[in-house]
């Protein structure tokens, strides 16, 4: 059970014998008693704290009781504490009316009886006590409140912005594939013009053809990524119990020409079974090392591993590559940024989106540490199955 804390009371008394008695009756309830012998006194300690109930003598040289009562009302603090005024004299009508006027809620004539005044006390504390719960319930309330509502406008912008992103994608979708047909019929064209006509092109219009062939392509390549990666989006994941070295073969076997050309070296750790979209996990492994070697000056050398660490398992791409640019790695995993400025190897920059929208929707991250000329290490992570 939390302990409660200490309430505050406040004895005000010029003199230091009527202080004491009242110390001494007080004890027993095992609050924190604070003691002023001045009106100027009880003012400051009035400023400084809270008071469940002030004990106020009348008669009192310099501010009175009266004028402390009415400077408390007046006040910032403890405007609503309750006063019990103490007096040493049989106090007229008009005077105790006095006394209520300032905002006492007692009048008590001394010498007071120790136990209903210790009663007394003891009550205004519980009032106290009780204020305080119900204005932290009311907070509580209002807290609780604030959170519904706030969950409830995060829960509009959310679909708000899923309805959108449908809509993107789909947009996305249908205008890579509205493209592409035209694209085809274009490239077809220029191919059919060589066959037939390219005997009869000079070596400039020739070059010219050639060109437009090759932009026809990239267009289709570029269509084609941006295809797939709305798929990504739309297609459910199909989550089931993966052995990570068959995604990886998949990969590699997808990948047999671009490997087989590049007398690429590929060099896998034992791979865990992982909770994952076998496909979507083979495309990680794809895409990773399509780059890997796409991007490498020599005999490319890539180096799969995994190893758990924090309720994940963390697989690490390594390759001997040429590197990355620190300028490019900040952006590196965003749609259409590339890894390297203009080239003859720049890519369509939506291969390590599609990585990134993959393991996100598996739970895990991405990252790369990569320096130029000393090749990247590429590491993705994805919960270890409970299962």
């Amino acid at each position: 059970m939390t302990q409660q804390h200490k309430a505050n009371i406040l004895l005000v008394d010029d003199n230091e014998m009527n202080l004491n008695l009242l110390e001494r009756i007080l004890d027993g309830l095992n609050e924190n008693l604070i003691c002023a012998s001045c009106g100027d006194q009880a003012l400051v300690e009035i400023a400084k704290n809270d008071f469940a109930v002030i004990l106020l003598d009348v008669r009192m040289p310099g501010m009175n009781g009266f004028e402390v009562a009415s400077a408390i009302r007046n006040g910032e603090r403890n405007q609503a504490t309750p006063i019990v005024f103490l007096t040493g004299h049989e106090g007229s009508l008009d005077s105790a009316l006095k006394g209520y006027s300032a905002g006492a809620v007692d009048y008590l004539i001394k010498p007071c009886e120790p136990a209903i005044i210790k009663s007394k006390v003891r009550v205004f504390v519980d009032l106290y006590r009780m204020k305080e719960k119900i204005a932290r319930q009311n907070q509580l309330e209002k807290e609780i409140e604030l959170e519904k509502k706030n969950a409830r406008e995060l829960a509009k912008l959310n679909q708000a912005l899923e309805r959108s992103n449908q809509v993107l994608t789909q947009l996305a979708y249908s205008a890579s594939h509205d493209l592409s047909e035209p694209l085809r019929t274009v490239n077809s064209c220029l191919q059919m013009l060589e066959r037939k006509f390219g005997s009869e092109f000079n070596a400039e219009i020739r070059e010219y053809l050639a060109f437009a062939v090759r932009g026809t392509q990239r267009m289709q390549a570029l269509l084609q990524d941006v295809l797939s990666y709305s798929e990504l989006s739309t297609k459910p994941l199909n989550m089931q119990p993966v052995n990570s070295a068959d995604a990886l073969n998949a990969a590699i076997v997808s990948l047999n020409d671009l490997v087989g050309e590049s007398g690429a070296q590929i060099e896998a750790r034992p791979l865990p079974v992982v909770l994952a979209s076998p496909a979507q996990l083979a495309k990680v492994f794809e895409i990773l090392i399509h780059n890997a070697i796409k991007y490498c000056d020599t005999t490319p050398s890539i180096r799969i591993s995994a190893q758990k660490q924090d309720g994940f398992w963390k697989f690490a791409v390594a390759d001997n590559g040429v590197g990355i640019e620190p300028e490019y790695l900040q952006h590196l995993f965003k749609l259409f940024k590339r890894m390297h400025g203009p080239g003859k190897n720049r890519g369509s920059g939506i291969g390590l989106a599609s990585c990134e929208l993959i393991v996100h929707s598996h739970g895990g991250v991405i990252s790369v540490d990569s320096k130029p000329g000393k090749g990247s290490v590429f590491c993705f992570t994805i919960p270890v199955d409970q299962g």
